[in-house]
């Protein structure tokens, strides 16, 4: 009697179980519209795949590699993609909505139309990103990496860009005073369009 209630105690406080809320998954097993939710997928290398339309909410991307991955309309809503490579990467139409973006490399990546509202992207790279149409309201990209990249048609409304380099940044004129009042870095280079 003793052994079945150490044991049911055991389970009832999860002893003995993995401590980790993210499933396992093979990642050469995946691919377009792949049900990866909650999976862990921290540091796999996905360079290239097509991730098309694949649902990624709350996964572990921590440390992964997408590099020129298509992730085109995929769901990534409060996924952890901390210090991930998705360097040219295609994410139009994305869904990254509260999503942790902090150091996440997204430089020449295609962020047209994505969801990145109330992401925190904090010292995130996003050099050469074409953003056009993406919401990033209340979005968190503090000290990020935005040189070149083009926020032409994006609404910057509770946009935090505290201490963001924007050298050569596309920006639209009606965030002018907006982006000044933030302290960006190469503010004077930022190239204001209609």
């Amino acid at each position: 009697m003793k052994k079945l209630c150490i044991v049911t105690v055991f389970v009832i406080l999860g002893l003995g179980c993995s401590s980790s809320p993210y499933r396992n998954v093979n990642p050469d097993k995946i691919g377009k519209d792949s049900d990866l939710a909650g999976a862990d997928l921290g540091k796999a290398v996905l360079n290239g795949r097509d991730l098309s339309g694949s649902d990624l909410s709350n996964a572990n991307l921590k440390g992964a590699q997408m590099i020129g991955a298509n992730l085109t309309s995929a769901k990534m809503q409060k996924a952890d993609l901390q210090e991930s490579d998705l360097s040219k990467a295609m994410l139009r139409g994305a869904d990254l909505s509260f999503a942790n973006l902090i150091k996440a490399n997204f430089s020449g990546s295609n962020l047209n139309f994505a969801d990145l509202r109330a992401s925190y992207g904090s010292k995130m790279d996003l050099t050469k990103a074409d953003i056009r149409g993406a919401n990033l309201f209340g979005a968190d990209l503090s000290g990020a990496d935005l040189r070149f990249a083009d926020l032409s048609a994006v609404d910057l409304t509770a946009v935090k860009l505290k201490g963001a380099n924007c050298e050569g940044t596309i920006v639209s004129k009606k965030w002018k005073q907006n982006v000044m009042l933030q302290n960006v870095r190469n503010f004077d280079t930022i190239v204001w369009v209609e």
